[in-house]
């Protein structure tokens, strides 16, 4: 047996037990016969918003076919998103662009955040059903068939955004880097920590999407399929942050600081990757302007003054969530 399968075996059968272990004393997790327990607080007013969350769900069902305009189909001569947000913008490289460069940029971008959306979407989808079936007598039942809810619609939502991307023939993107390396541990961490993860991409990525989207020069179809996943997702993140807050409220100051140990690290790497993803020049019909072997380029392009400014307007509701919690 070669020397790196003989490590995956001892450390599946050795370590990981071990750091599964530890994880659950850290995180107060306990177990019996009939499942986990876990402490996860949450306030008689957010229990009586979640019922209304709920009520609102049921009010406007997602369906693929009856609640997306999809006759209105694509077009890729209009931009699909706001030519001035482009992640170029503002820098000299984007002196170096046509128009025609810039529209088909636009697209490209746009199928980065709806790459990571669907991603997100099938994670979560699969994170919270782990949860409910896991901790199952630790959650109220409000919570429980919230997650349940948040489960169902993010795997429809997913279908929308497919159907999207191959309607509009558009390259699937990998996942956020930071995100990914993380991701793996929420299922073995409090629940807290997934939640507060897939709050995090998730505003991110739909603040992005729809400041940059809902002009009128945009095409009508994107316009609409970001605005539609929109609504959902507010009463998502309603949701998600008032369990986080509930959270910081009622733990302990080392419990709270676990969070923010992890989330201080976590955060800056989620904005410097949605500012600019150095996959897209692998996609383009053209040879992209900025040599990806140089870092100093990409630090410079996601620390650009137009970005740092888009940042501040974009994600202001965001920062100043984050700023409460002392996570920025």
């Amino acid at each position: 047996m070669s020397a790196l399968p003989e490590r995956l075996v001892i450390y599946s059968e050795r370590e990981l037990p071990l750091v599964l272990k530890r994880l659950g004393r850290l995180f107060r997790i306990r177990k019996d016969s009939e499942g986990e327990f876990v402490r996860l607080p949450v306030a008689e007013r957010t229990l009586s918003h979640v019922h209304t969350l709920l009520r609102k769900s049921n009010e406007r069902p997602l369906g693929l076919e009856g609640s997306v305009p999809w006759d209105l189909g694509i077009d890729r001569n209009c931009a699909a998103k706001d030519l001035s947000q482009l992640w170029l913008y503002g820098t000299p490289f984007h002196q170096l662009l046509n128009e025609e460069q810039r529209i088909e940029l636009s697209w490209l971008e746009i199928a980065r955040d709806v790459s990571s959306l669907i991603k997100l979407k099938e994670y979560t989808s699969s994170l919270y059903t782990g949860y409910l079936n896991k901790y199952k007598r630790s959650l109220p039942s409000a919570v429980q068939d919230y997650l349940l809810v948040h489960a169902k619609e993010e795997i429809a939502h997913a279908l929308v955004l497919k159907r999207f991307m191959k309607l509009a023939q558009l390259p699937t993107f990998n996942s956020f880097p930071a995100f990914g390396h993380i991701s793996a541990l929420f299922p073995e961490m409090h629940p807290c920590f997934g939640i507060m993860g897939n709050l995090l991409l998730g505003w991110i990525i739909d603040a992005g999407a729809m400041y940059s989207t809902q002009s009128p020069g945009v095409d009508a179809l994107t316009r609409e399929v970001i605005k539609l996943h929109h609504v959902d997702k507010v009463r998502h993140l309603d949701f998600s942050r008032r369990l986080v807050d509930d959270y910081f409220t009622d733990s302990t100051r080392q419990q709270r600081q676990r969070v923010r140990q992890i989330f201080k690290r976590v955060i800056p790497d989620m904005l410097d990757s949605y500012r600019f993803d150095p996959e897209i020049a692998r996609h383009t019909s053209f040879e992209f302007p900025v040599s990806m072997d140089k870092q100093e380029f990409v630090r410079a392009i996601r620390h650009s003054a137009h970005n740092e400014w888009l940042d501040k307007v974009r994600f202001a509701d965001l920062r100043k969530w984050l700023l409460t919690l002392d996570l920025i």
